[in-house]
């Protein structure tokens, strides 16, 4: 899928070989990538916060820390007045090693795409494999 292998590209750009793993988000209308956001589990985040709220996520407003996944919800709300549920959304992770790994969004951020129409949802389980909200697995 064009999506994933632009999601795949564009990670690996900005991938920096560190101690942490790396995960990162992409909003596609179409196979035009709209947004684009990663994760940030060392700084305490408002805009984590405010999603906790907003969601009643009560794990986001004690330990505010923002996943790819809502952060970029948190953007597309911004951006936007609506978010379009047409929209398809791509999640991986780089390991420090530069290998793809299994990124299946948590309970917490399932629930926040839900929430907000969001049900197009492809996760890396490896370099070749994606999993999706409809139950099979995507090979590229």
């Amino acid at each position: 899928m064009k999506i994933i292998e632009k999601s795949l590209e564009k990670a690996y750009s900005l991938w920096i070989k560190q101690e942490r793993r790396f995960h990162f988000s992409a909003a596609f209308n179409g196979n035009r990538m709209i947004e684009w956001a990663t994760n940030d589990t060392h700084n305490m985040s408002t805009k984590a916060y405010r999603l906790g709220q907003k969601f009643h996520i009560n794990k986001y407003k004690r330990y505010p820390y923002l996943h790819s996944e809502s952060h970029l919800v948190y953007k597309l709300m911004r951006r936007f007045n609506f978010i379009d549920s047409s929209l398809s959304i791509v999640v991986l992770r780089i390991n420090p090693h530069g290998k793809v790994l299994l990124s299946k969004p948590c309970s917490n951020c399932s629930k926040i795409l839900q929430a907000v129409g969001l049900t197009k949802v492809f996760w890396s389980v490896n370099y070749n494999t994606f999993g999706g909200t409809y139950g099979k697995l995507v090979e590229i």
